[in-house]
């Protein structure tokens, strides 16, 4: 019997590959000063956490954002991240909104990306989406109606 991957694990999957696809850029011919991952609003996604990792053979700073349509809901800053060779260049992000200001696009910038490039790793990504109430099917409503009726014709026939 399959069983089916929680709502959040299989956003979690879908987004993956966005993030992973950026994660090290230093060989494009134009340099990027942020990299966004957006998400669609209907996904309601409430938080977002992962794990950064620094890259550069050098201390680096790091802003990652979460956004709401265009404003900001939550920001966490890394400054002088330890560099790659060092057993302490990562750091873990948590950011948060609510179900009424859903995560939209997630902004990992630098600014030094013009200079150093970016060479970055994110790792261990967790999505989380607010649970929206799935509609009952209409076989369900039909059983829950049945059993109704059944109940008033029972009631209907003692009397």
């Amino acid at each position: 019997m399959r069983q089916s991957q929680p709502s959040s694990s299989r956003l979690a999957n879908k987004y993956r590959e966005s993030f992973e696809k950026f994660s090290n850029v230093n060989s494009l011919s134009k340099r990027l000063d942020t990299i966004t991952v957006t998400f669609p609003s209907a996904e309601g996604v409430t938080a977002v956490t992962g794990v950064l990792f620094n890259g550069q053979p050098v201390p680096e700073s790091y802003e990652v954002d979460a956004l709401s349509g265009g404003s900001t809901v939550d920001s966490q800053m890394f400054s002088n991240m330890a560099d790659s060779f060092s057993p302490t260049g990562f750091g873990d992000f948590s950011l948060a909104s609510t179900a009424a200001q859903p995560i939209t696009p997630v902004t990992i910038t630098t600014p030094n990306a013009r200079v150093n490039g970016w060479d970055f790793l994110v790792d261990t990504i967790t999505i989380t989406s607010g649970a929206v109430a799935p509609a009952p099917e209409r076989s369900s409503a039909l059983l829950l109606l049945s059993g109704a009726f059944g109940i008033f014709a029972a009631r209907r026939r003692r009397r």
